[in-house]
């Protein structure tokens, strides 16, 4: 194995806690019920998960839309914050610590990021696709790992419905809200980043921890 496939791997050993200790105290904050946050070895690197009871919603059977918009709404906007916090904690913390990114480049600033990632243009936009993804997209979800989450993100769009709302019914509106979330989340991330290293350390030793033991750790 070439030492930059090595160096590859480590690395991805180093950031799997973070990641995942990201979604885990945005989670928190947004008041997600956690069911649990755990990291496992896949291919020779370390990945993680973390699972939330999902904010239901009720929808019409005849028309599926949702019987109340602004519970929905919430649903999904606090979803999406804790989505986009696993990718927010691993880029924030390869920048702070002046670390080389996974293709071997240097990090740069976190809120680049919300410039360059976007969703595809066409109508079914929600659908993933790696032929559909721009390539500032796609180095986003390989530097900060977050392929998985930006499935999710597209799901919640498409299960919302998200015509529906005057705030995603343009390419245009979806981006601005999609860049201000990024900025959010990432502000956030920062302002609870003592809390996202704790969760993080219990992590790499305990390898997965129950929505109760995150709760302790974080009292």
């Amino acid at each position: 194995m070439k030492n930059i496939e090595i160096e590859c791997l480590e690395r991805q050993k180093e950031l799997a806690p973070i990641h995942e200790a990201g979604h885990a105290v945005a989670a928190r904050y947004v008041q997600l019920e956690i069911v649990s946050v755990d990291i496992y070895e896949e291919s020779g690197g370390k990945c993680g998960n973390t699972r939330v009871i999902p904010m239901s919603a009720e929808y019409s059977l005849t028309s599926n839309l949702p019987l109340d918009p602004c519970e929905a709404l919430l649903g999904f906007k606090r979803h999406n914050f804790q989505v986009l916090a696993g990718a927010a904690a691993q880029a924030h913390y390869l920048y702070t610590k002046n670390l080389r990114n996974l293709s071997g480049f240097m990090s740069f600033q976190p809120e680049n990021w919300g410039i360059i990632i976007e969703f595809s243009k066409d109508d079914k936009f929600f659908e993933f696709s790696e032929e559909k993804l721009t390539s500032g997209t796609a180095f986003f979800l390989n530097e900060t790992g977050a392929t998985g989450d930006w499935v999710t993100l597209l799901g919640h769009f498409n299960k919302l419905p998200y015509h529906y709302f005057d705030d995603f019914n343009t390419h245009e509106k979806r981006s601005d809200y999609l860049r201000t979330l990024w900025l959010a989340t990432l502000e956030k991330v920062r302002e609870k980043w003592d809390d996202v290293n704790i969760v993080a350390e219990a992590l790499k030793t305990q390898k997965c921890l129950s929505g109760d033991e995150v709760e302790s750790l974080l009292e």
